[in-house]
């Protein structure tokens, strides 16, 4: 006789495990959330969670692994080297507006930085490994500056970026009227990075 206990479906309970995760250790950092607590909002069994993901910590990098994935569709697919400059404005409005529109990565990222700030996320230094190549292939057409470290600039970049979206409402008290004001720090922010690399 078939048993009436319904087949768990492992996809559907690990993507479970990580939005409580995520949600988690977003409001409470890494130290601040317990295997208990993790069981409690998503509806899963602890030794299930182990199951699935073995440890906390190694449930903490899942999290942040899966909001690595989160960029990489923010990068235009073009050619290397081709048409570097607008290529990286787009990604710089996509990375701000994804960054924005979900307040738990700045939240994790802040957490991170806190608890354990020297290690970098899961595939972060292969994303920046291959804006790198994309800067030196850059370099190598002519169309920015040779004398401008490419990694650097790259950092530089991601800086930039991150601290507008993480301190932006905090600065808002000092704009009289804040109505745009994203738009301008992006295009402000961009000025400075496009006369800085580009070839004159």
């Amino acid at each position: 006789m078939p048993s009436k206990r319904r087949k768990r479906n492992a996809p559907l309970t690990r993507k479970a495990i990580l939005g409580a995760a995520e949600k988690l250790f977003a409001q409470n950092g890494f130290n601040g959330v317990s295997m208990r607590d993790l069981s409690r909002l998503s509806g899963i069994s602890q030794p299930l969670i182990h199951h699935h993901f073995g440890t906390k910590e190694a449930l903490y990098q899942a999290v942040k692994q899966r909001a690595m994935d989160q960029f990489k569709t923010v990068w235009p697919s073009t050619g290397a080297g081709r048409d570097i400059l607008g290529r990286l404005q787009t990604a710089a409005r996509n990375i701000f507006t994804k960054l924005v529109d979900d307040r738990k990565l700045l939240r994790l990222s802040s957490w991170t930085r806190l608890e354990d700030g020297n290690e970098l996320w899961p595939g972060e230094d292969r994303m920046m490994e291959q804006l790198r190549g994309e800067l030196v292939a850059a370099q190598k057409a002519g169309e920015l500056r040779r004398d401008v470290d490419p990694l650097l600039m790259a950092i530089m970049l991601e800086a930039l970026i991150c601290f507008w979206c993480e301190e932006r409402l905090r600065l808002k008290a000092l704009f009289k009227d804040w109505v745009g004001v994203d738009e301008r720090y992006l295009r402000e922010m961009w000025k400075v990075l496009e006369r800085g690399m580009k070839v004159r």
